[in-house]
C-alpha cells in the first residue's frame, strides 16, 4: 500500500487525537524502519518549531536570503548553552553554492549576526525509498541577536 493510501486509510480509522508516538506505533508495521525515522524527525523538527514559535521568522528570513542560491531548508534552535543555531540544507542534489554568496545573503538578514561554523559545512545523504543515496549540501551555523 503506498504511503497516501496508508495515510488515506489510517487517517479515517482516527476519531480522537493521539500522541505522536500512538500514531509511530499505528503504522509501523506499514513502512519500513528508515522511512519510520525519517518520518519521527519530520515530526519532532515540527513539533521544536512550533515550540519555539519566536524563532520561526529567523527561519523565514533566512530561507528569503538564500532563495537565490535555491531550495532550501531551515532549521532554527535554541537552548541556554548553545544559544541560537541551525543549518541549512539545499534540497537539490549539487554542490554548496559559494560560501561568500552565502555569507553574503546571510548578513542582509536583519536583527541577527549569523556565522557558518567552517568545519560543518558538507554534504549528508538522506536515503530514497529505493534503498540510494543522495548528497544534499549542508552547512550549520550560529546566530546572536543585534
Amino acid at each position: 500500500m503506498s504511503l497516501e493510501n496508508t495515510l488515506k486509510h489510517r487517517a479515517g480509522i482516527i476519531t480522537k487525537e493521539i500522541t505522536p508516538q500512538q500514531f509511530i506505533d499505528m503504522i509501523n508495521e506499514s513502512f519500513n524502519p528508515d522511512i519510520l525515522e525519517t518520518m519521527k524527525q519530520a515530526i519532532e523538527n515540527q513539533l521544536e518549531s512550533i515550540a519555539q514559535p519566536h524563532l520561526n521568522s529567523l527561519e523565514d528570513a533566512i530561507k528569503l536570503e538564500l532563495s537565490s542560491l535555491g531550495d532550501a531548508s531551515v532549521n532554527v534552535y535554541e537552548n541556554d548553552v548553545e544559544g541560537i543555531f541551525g543549518d541549512v540544507t539545499f534540497r537539490k542534489e549539487r554542490e554548496l553554492p559559494d560560501l561568500n554568496k552565502i555569507k553574503n545573503s546571510l548578513e542582509q538578514v536583519k536583527g541577527f549576526n549569523i556565522q557558518i561554523i567552517p568545519d560543518q559545512v558538507n554534504k549528508y545523504y538522506e536515503r530514497e525509498y529505493d534503498g540510494g543515496r543522495v548528497f544534499y549540501p549542508k552547512f550549520k551555523f550560529t546566530a546572536k541577536k543585534g
